[in-house]
């Protein structure tokens, strides 16, 4: 990393930025110190829902582009169109045709899955820690269905790819997150929605490459990774790092 210079930075915020079981983000503070000290902006990625990631952005008081929902949108911030304060490009599927989609995955699965849409707050509650308001904020999806499969059944690596072969012809994908799945249009990760605000960087910079930082510590964070000129892990919760295939910067910490 010496003699680098890092001019945009995307975090994953679960497990992260954010701690995984009290959703703390003191920990990340000396960084973001850093960051903005530095003039470098910290995009936030995440599989939370717009809603949710704004009471974040503006507590954190940011001023990059965001994306959510696993990279079903994106917003940018400072473009308002009319009374908005932000931008909101879709990048697949909405959530409202996902539902009607349902059937399809039910049938890849093989199984019954358990839709977010289809809990209640309280289950919600339970299954995130999460308070009512939050639990709320995190039920308002606007680009992708979290799930639970079958009560024991976590699909891995191999089994998730088989999933999602019998998906693709239909546009459509599965992606494993801190506690959910996720069902969404195969164009919507957080690899290509990164690429975007990259490329939108690039645009304001004179079309000068930008050294680029990603870290992450999910599946669902592996096409962040890949976008990014510097990929970089940081550890789960039972000490494991997950299998990327690249060659990432490691955190001895857990998110």
């Amino acid at each position: 990393m010496r003699g680098i210079t890092i001019g945009l930075v995307f975090s994953d915020l679960d497990g992260t930025l954010l701690d995984h079981y009290t959703y703390s983000y003191g920990a990340s503070l000396p960084g973001m110190a850093l960051l903005k000290a530095n003039r470098v902006p910290l995009v936030l990625v995440s599989s939370k829902t717009f809603p949710e990631m704004v009471a974040i952005y503006r507590e954190l008081r940011l001023d990059a582009p965001f994306i959510f929902e696993n990279g079903g949108g994106i917003a940018f911030p400072g473009e308002k169109t009319g009374e908005k304060e932000f931008t909101i490009t879709l990048t697949g599927f909405s959530a409202a045709a996902l539902e009607q989609k349902l059937p399809l995955l039910r049938e890849a699965l093989g199984k019954e899955p358990r839709a977010m849409s289809e809990m209640s707050l309280d289950e919600i509650m339970e299954l995130t820690g999460l308070d009512r308001t939050g639990a709320r904020l995190a039920a308002s999806r606007q680009a992708s269905l979290p799930f639970i499969p079958s009560p024991g059944v976590r699909p891995g690596p191999a089994e998730m790819s088989k999933i999602n072969e019998g998906l693709a012809p239909h546009g459509l994908m599965i992606t494993r997150g801190g506690r959910f799945y996720h069902f969404s249009s195969s164009q919507s990760t957080k690899g290509k929605a990164a690429a975007a605000v990259i490329d939108r960087y690039r645009e304001h910079a004179g079309g000068k490459k930008i050294t680029t930082l990603g870290i992450g510590d999910s599946e669902n964070d592996i096409p962040l990774l890949e976008a990014v000129s510097i990929p970089a892990l940081v550890r789960k919760p039972d000490g494991a790092y997950i299998e990327t295939g690249l060659s990432p910067l490691v955190s001895d910490g857990t998110g």
